[in-house]
C-alpha cells in the first residue's frame, strides 16, 4: 500500500499526488535535476562494468513523469518512524478497508454525470481479520458512519478531490465475528448448511411478538454470539453461567470443540423469547428453567426445556447434595468462596424468608446461625445453605461450584440439558 499503485487501496493515495500536481501546474520544479544528472552519471558508470547491463542495455535514467516519480518519493509512516509496510498487519487492514472504499469513488468520478452524491453497496468479507475486538468494533462504526453520509472530515475529502457532497451507501458484511454484528437482529441474514446445501434466514422476515422482539432487542448485544452457534443451551442466571462450563467438561462435553453456546438469560421470562429467535435463525436451542418459574414458561411449544427438581438453581445443588450425603462438598464450597468460612453467620430474617419462600415448613428458627454451630443432621442446616447460595449468586460462585463438584454431583436436570444440547449440536455438524 504507497503511494506508486495504482490499483486497489494505493490508487487513492496516488491519485491524490496526481491531483496536487494537475492542480499546481506544469511549471513548479520539484527536483534539482543537475544534482540528480549526477546520481545518474555515476550509477551508470557503475552498472557498466556489469556485463549483464551491457548485455541487455539496461541503463539507470531519472524519471520524467513528475506524478510517478513523486509518487514513489513519498511513504507512509507512523510517529515512531516506521513505514506502514513494518507495522502490524491489524494497522495496515484497518487502512486498506477505509482507502478501498475510495476505490470505488475514483471509478464513479470518471462516470459520473453532475450526480452530488455517490450512491453505492460496499461490501466487506470478514473486515475483522488481524483486528482486535474493540478495533473491529470501531472499524465498523467508521464504515456506517462514511456510508451514512455523517464522517464531515471523510465528506471534506470528497468535495474538495472529487467535488461530491457525500455517500449514500447500503452496507454488506460477511463476518464470523460477533463484535462486527449489528445490536440488531433484524439487520442480520444468517447463512448456515442444510441438507448439504446453503440455506439463509433474515432476521426481518422473523415474525415474533410485539413483547418477545421487546425483549430481544435488549437483549441481543448480549447474546449475538450465538448466531454462529450449531446448537445453544440459555440459562437463567449468573450462577448457572458460571457452572455450565465446567459441568459440561466433567461430562467430556467441550462446548467450543462442539460450537455451542452458552447464553445467560438475566431471568426466565427471555428464555423463550430468545429461543423463539434462535429456532427461527435455524440454530436449535436448550432452554434450562427453573421450577418456580414453570407455569410462565410451560405454554410454549418448546421441547427443549430441563426444569428443575427443586425451586431453583440455589436449592437444587444444595438438595441434591445433601441427598447424595456429600456434606463435606457444601463445606468446601463455602470456604473456597466466602473468607469467614464456616464462621459466617446468616442472620434470623434472612432465614425466615428462605423458610417461606422454599416451604421448608418443618423448620423453625429463632436466632441468628453460623455454620460451625450445626451439623448435617440440624433441620437448619439445609435452609442455612440455600440462604448462603442465594446471598452469593454470581459467575464466580458458578465457577467454584463447576470446579468442585464431580459429574455424579451435578443435577441430572443440568446433565440432561447438557447432554441434549450436545445431541443437537452433533445433528447440525
Amino acid at each position: 500500500m504507497d503511494f506508486s499503485k495504482t490499483k486497489g487501496a494505493g490508487l487513492f493515495l496516488n491519485y491524490i499526488v496526481g491531483h496536487y500536481v494537475d492542480n499546481k501546474g506544469s511549471n513548479v520544479s520539484y527536483l534539482k535535476k543537475d544534482a540528480v544528472k549526477g546520481l545518474e552519471k555515476y550509477t551508470e558508470t557503475t552498472l557498466k562494468n556489469l556485463s549483464v547491463f551491457e548485455r541487455f542495455n539496461i541503463y539507470p535514467e531519472m524519471e520524467g513523469d513528475v506524478k510517478e516519480l513523486l509518487s514513489r518519493i513519498l511513504v507512509l509512516k507512523d510517529n515512531n518512524n516506521m513505514e506502514l509496510s513494518e507495522t502490524g498487519y491489524g494497522v495496515q487492514f484497518n487502512m486498506l478497508i477505509i482507502l478501498s472504499i475510495f476505490e470505488k469513488i475514483i471509478d464513479f468520478a470518471k462516470k459520473r454525470k453532475d450526480e452530488k452524491t455517490f450512491s453505492t453497496i460496499l461490501i466487506f468479507d470478514e473486515p475483522e481479520i488481524h483486528l482486535y475486538p474493540y478495533l473491529q468494533r470501531t472499524i465498523v462504526k467508521d464504515i456506517l458512519k462514511i456510508a451514512k453520509g455523517e464522517d464531515e472530515k471523510f465528506n471534506k475529502i470528497l468535495k474538495k478531490l472529487f467535488d461530491i457532497d457525500k455517500i449514500d451507501g447500503q452496507v454488506i458484511i460477511a463476518t464470523h465475528s460477533s463484535n462486527i454484528i449489528e445490536k440488531d437482529y433484524k439487520k442480520i441474514i444468517r447463512l448456515f448448511s442444510n441438507n448439504n446445501l446453503v440455506d439463509g434466514i433474515s432476521g426481518e422476515s422473523l415474525e415474533l411478538s410485539e413483547k418477545d422482539n421487546k425483549q430481544l432487542e435488549m437483549q441481543f448485544e448480549y447474546v449475538k454470539e450465538a448466531i454462529f452457534a450449531k446448537a445453544v443451551i440459555i440459562v437463567e442466571g449468573e450462577s448457572e453461567f458460571g457452572c455450565f462450563n465446567k459441568f459440561a467438561e466433567k461430562m467430556n462435553i467441550d462446548f467450543d470443540r462442539s460450537s455451542i453456546a452458552l447464553i445467560k438469560a438475566n431471568g426466565a421470562n427471555s428464555i423463550i423469547p430468545l429461543m423463539d429467535m434462535f429456532n427461527a435463525f435455524g440454530i436449535q436451542s436448550v432452554g434450562v428453567i427453573d421450577r418456580d418459574k414453570e407455569s410462565e414458561t410451560q405454554s410454549a411449544v418448546h421441547l427443549n426445556r430441563f426444569y428443575t427438581t427443586s425451586k431453583c438453581f440455589d436449592s437444587e445443588i444444595v438438595e441434591n447434595i445433601i441427598t447424595k450425603r456429600k456434606y463435606k462438598k457444601l463445606e468446601e464450597i463455602l470456604v473456597a468462596y466466602d473468607q469467614h468460612g464456616i464462621n459466617r453467620n446468616i442472620q434470623k430474617g434472612k432465614l425466615e424468608k428462605i423458610i417461606k419462600d422454599f416451604r421448608y415448613e418443618d423448620v423453625t428458627v429463632n436466632k441468628d446461625y453460623r455454620f460451625d454451630q450445626v451439623t448435617h443432621s440440624d433441620r437448619i442446616y439445609k435452609v442455612m445453605y440455600v440462604a448462603w447460595f442465594e446471598n452469593n449468586k454470581g459467575v464466580l460462585l458458578g465457577k467454584i461450584i463447576g470446579d468442585l463438584l464431580s459429574k455424579n454431583e451435578i443435577p441430572i436436570c443440568y446433565q440432561n440439558a447438557i447432554k441434549k444440547v450436545k445431541e443437537l449440536s452433533d445433528i447440525n455438524g
